[in-house]
Formats: structure tokens, sequence, C-alpha cells
């Protein structure tokens, strides 16, 4: 059986357009972007996450802390801070088990 491909209506094109000009830390906005494309609504299932190697509930955490990167990375410092570190301990996580996004 194979893995179905899940996509949402905009496609990943959505996800990945230009900064805003209000972004401040463009590395985080960019980190949160790229974990934002592969942890959309799968198409089918609009609960579910389309990333065939999470398929939690949607919004599920990788989606969350990309959105949450995506926010910080037009704030002050201090949301900047708490959200990389975040982002950094998800991916650290997911390849401390041999899961990658």
């Amino acid at each position: 059986m194979s893995a179905k491909i899940c996509t949402d209506m905009y496609g990943q094109q959505a996800a990945t357009g230009q900064a805003a000009n209000r972004v401040r830390d463009h590395v985080l906005w960019r980190a949160g972007q790229r974990l934002a494309a592969s942890h959309r609504a799968c198409g089918e299932n609009r609960d579910r996450c389309g990333d065939p190697r999470c398929a939690g509930a949607y919004p599920c955490l990788g989606r969350r802390i990309a959105d949450q990167a995506i926010d910080a990375s037009q704030r002050e410092w201090p949301h900047r801070w708490t959200a990389e570190h975040d982002l950094r301990s998800y991916e650290t996580a997911l390849h401390a088990t041999g899961r990658r996004r």
C-alpha cells in the first residue's frame, strides 16, 4: 500500500510566497514556511495532517510550531528567541526518533 500525498487547495506556493516587509528575522520566517509546507491539512481529510510521516490531528504539533515561527519572525526578539528554540527542539526530536519532516 503506497502512502497518499495530500495537498491543500492552495498548494505549496501559498506557503512559500514572498516575505512581508515587516519580517524581522528572515531565517526564522523561511524555516517556519518550510515546516508549514510539509504540515498542511490533508485534501481528503481536513482533520488530519497531510504529511505521511506525521498524519496527526490537524493542526498538528509541526504546523503549530511553524505558525508560531512565522508569527514570531515579525515580532520583537523575545518572541523570536522562544520560537527559534521551539523549532529547533522539534527538529531535534524528529531526528532523534529517526523521523524526518
